[in-house]
């Protein structure tokens, strides 16, 4: 059972990181740069943005799941947890 990330996993949640940052500054610079623009755009970028960090936590307790079980070896360590996590909607 493996017990950290490998290094495509972390790539990848970087990459989702720094898409999201750039979202948020972008949107942030906006606000400040053009207070009277669109709404509806504004709230659109912020959903995109909260969207994107949902999937970065969905693939993050995907993978602690997946080094949390082993079914062929009957090991559940974690698994609970793990579940819970997945379940809430923040």
């Amino acid at each position: 059972m493996e017990k950290t990330p490998n290094k495509e996993f972390l790539r990848l949640i970087d990459n989702r990181f720094n898409r999201i940052y750039g979202q948020i500054k972008a949107v942030q610079k906006n606000i400040h740069e053009n207070p009277e623009g669109s709404c509806k755009d504004t709230v659109y970028q912020i959903k995109a943005a909260r969207k994107a960090l949902k999937k970065i936590s969905d693939l993050f307790i995907e993978q602690k799941i997946n080094r949390c079980v082993d079914i062929e070896k009957e090991e559940f360590k974690d698994l609970k947890e793990a579940l819970e996590l997945f379940e809430r909607d923040y």
